[in-house]
Parts: C-alpha cells; structure tokens; sequence
C-alpha cells in the first residue's frame, strides 16, 4: 500500500515538478486517496506521505505538514523541498542493502592471530584499579583502607 502512494507521487507530482524546474512540491492527502480509488484508506495515506522512507526513495524533503490535529485526514496537505535530481532518488536505498554475509569478516583483521582478542581482554582487565567507595562501605577509610 504505502510503494502504492510513493509510486504515485513519484509519477503524479515528483518528476512534473522537477520538469518544471521546480523546488517546492504540496502533495493533499484527500487527492491522493481519490486518485487512487481508495476506500476509507486516509490514514495509511497519510501515514505513506509523512514516512522517512518516501522521502528517501524520491528525493524529497517534508518541511512543513498541515491539516487536522490527528494528522490524518483528506484535508492534510504535505509540502516537500525536492532535495536531489530524479536520477539518485531511489537507488541509495537498493544500494545501502547490507546482508549479513556482506558482514562477514568486517572486523577479521582486527584480531589477526589466534587469541588475539582474549590477550587484549585480559590485558585490559589487568590494567583496570578499583577504588572501593567508602560511602558504600562504612568499615573503609577515606583512603581506600580498611580501618581496624
């Protein structure tokens, strides 16, 4: 549903705008919704318009949304800077897809013999000092000392 109205506004206002040589673009919820023949769907419609993934997926920017305090209503009007060229927007995301075997050895040359991580480990626990807090422990001096 949502890929349904970022099609849409890709297609009905993104590109003619940019055409036009546009900056600004106000995109209504209510014409949306009618647009596409929906059914009691202004919610979802709203919820497409005002999503980081619309605006990344088609280059735009919200600056300013109006319309009834829920937010969600045919009167909600969104008005969007577009903020790169058409040729960018929507391939950053297919782009920035990170699978987990992309993952796979990122950090192997951190470590690279064997026990390297464990030698650190202890090493670091090695130079940690703890001061008790004599606060917590009313039988300790202010020195860190027992007193006896």
């Amino acid at each position: 549903m949502n890929e349904t109205v970022r099609e849409y506004v890709l297609s009905q206002y993104v590109r003619p705008a940019r055409e036009q040589g546009l900056d600004v673009v106000r995109i209504n919820a209510g014409e949306v919704h009618r647009s596409l023949r929906w059914v009691n769907r202004v919610p979802s419609v709203c919820t497409a318009l005002g999503s980081q993934r619309l605006q990344r997926e088609t280059g735009l920017e919200l600056i300013e949304k109006k319309g009834p305090p829920s937010g969600f209503g045919t009167r909600a009007e969104f008005t969007y800077r577009i903020a790169r060229p058409e040729s960018t927007a929507g391939q950053d995301v297919a782009e920035k897809k990170v699978t987990l075997d992309d993952l796979y050895g990122l950090f192997s040359g951190m470590f690279p013999e064997p026990g390297g991580m464990e030698a650190w480990i202890r090493k670091e626990r090695a130079a940690m000092t703890f001061r008790p807090d004599p606060n917590l422990d009313p039988e300790l001096d202010p020195e860190g000392e027992e007193s006896l």
